[in-house]
């Protein structure tokens, strides 16, 4: 009997594993774990500082040692000085607005008519070197040297004198050229009739000197590369003045061109292209025609003539009326070019250093440009002016 129940067991182990399922328990996966989300950090803003002050070095030819002496009786000041002292009158001017704003401008003059050498040591004072920007009218042989000097020292400089090419912007990225440089102010002259007399016939006169013959073949290459496709460069002589209604193409504008300054060769050439008689026939000139005091440009029925310059003043502009009216209650005189100028340079550095508009309205028309990558700044606008009704007009 104890058998029996012992082979029972043993059979009832043997049926119950037989019967356990052979599919396999698949482990519990772990439990996933989650990684908490990092917040993004915060760049830090840059906060742009807006300097509270402008400290500024004028460096202006102003002779004071002979206009100051003691005995000026025979003294004859100079047009030159007249100018400069005119451009210091229109900064401070400028600078007295600006600081009711609540601006602070602090202004340090010196004499720059000195030599070369004395004018470097010029920069070198504490002053100038301690300025924002220096504002410089010196001979135009100083500029190379007085931008290396500033640059040196991160100073920003102003040039307001007029400069023949704009290489110091191109090396000094801290550098300003008030006025466009001679060289541009023809590249623009340049293009501006190229553009605007696209199919002209383009006829440059000019004399076998070297000025002259340096502008012409100056001209002949910015006229070209500004589209103008039917260009001639004409050496001046009787013959060809002879000859000049027989050369004029009546079939489309004739746009002569004379690259001189010499009022007693340009006057009876003007009188020739006027007595040829032929239609759209234009006379394009220099600056200094502005200047030429018996030239009748409006007594010439046949012929339109144009001039470019940096100087011009629109007088029927409000601004500039009210500028004439502020000056001459201050100096009981009438303001000239280099006035406006100062009055606006001093606006310009202002609104530049303090990044905003002092809401005091400039009386000139500028264009501050990179000439050059990554270079200074020159301003490229010119007016070009022709005269009409016995006035002057301005074309662009």
């Amino acid at each position: 009997m104890t058998n029996f129940k012992y082979c029972l067991l043993i059979g009832s182990i043997i049926f119950f594993a037989a019967c356990k399922s052979t599919k396999k328990t698949t482990a519990p996966s772990p439990p996933v774990t989650v990684k908490p989300q990092e917040k993004p950090v915060e760049q830090p803003t840059k906060t742009v500082v807006i300097p509270s002050k402008i400290n500024i070095a004028l460096l202006l030819p102003l002779e004071l040692k002979s206009t100051l002496a003691l005995d000026t009786t025979d003294a004859e000041i100079k047009s030159s000085t007249l100018n400069n002292l005119q451009f210091y009158e229109g900064f401070i001017l400028a600078v007295d607005s600006i600081r009711k704003t609540g601006k602070q401008v602090n202004v340090a003059t010196y004499d720059s008519d000195i030599d070369s050498m004395s004018f470097i040591n010029l920069l070198y004072k504490r002053d100038v070197m301690a300025s924002d920007y220096i504002v410089c009218a010196a001979n135009s042989n100083y500029v190379p040297a007085a931008s290396m000097v500033a640059q040196k020292h991160n100073n920003k400089i102003l040039f307001v004198q007029p400069v023949m090419q704009n290489n110091v912007v191109k090396e000094n990225k801290d550098a300003w050229l008030a006025l466009p440089a001679n060289y541009t102010q023809s590249s623009l002259m340049a293009s501006h009739l190229a553009t605007s007399y696209p199919t002209a016939k383009f006829s440059i006169i000019f004399r076998d000197t070297g000025r002259e013959k340096t502008w012409a073949g100056f001209f002949n290459d910015e006229l070209k590369k500004a589209g103008a496709t039917d260009v001639q460069t004409k050496l001046y002589s009787k013959a060809f003045v002879d000859s000049l209604p027989l050369t004029i193409n009546k079939s489309k504008p004739n746009v002569f061109l004379i690259p001189s300054s010499d009022e007693a060769f340009v006057s009876p050439l003007l009188t020739k292209l006027n007595d040829a008689g032929a239609p759209n026939t234009i006379a394009a000139g220099l600056p200094t025609w502005e200047t030429f005091e018996s030239v009748d440009f409006s007594s010439y029925k046949n012929l339109k003539t144009l001039y470019f310059t940096s100087t011009f003043i629109d007088e029927n502009n409000f601004s500039v009326k009210n500028f004439q009216k502020c000056f001459y209650k201050n100096y009981h005189t009438l303001p000239v070019f280099n006035a406006y100028l100062g009055f606006d340079m001093a606006l310009f550095l202002s609104n530049l250093q303090f990044k905003s508009d002092a809401g005091i309205k400039s009386v000139l028309n500028y264009n501050f440009e990179q000439t050059f990558p990554a270079s200074g700044f020159e301003n490229r606008f010119i007016s070009i002016v022709g005269i009409e009704d016995y006035k002057v007009v301005k074309k662009n």
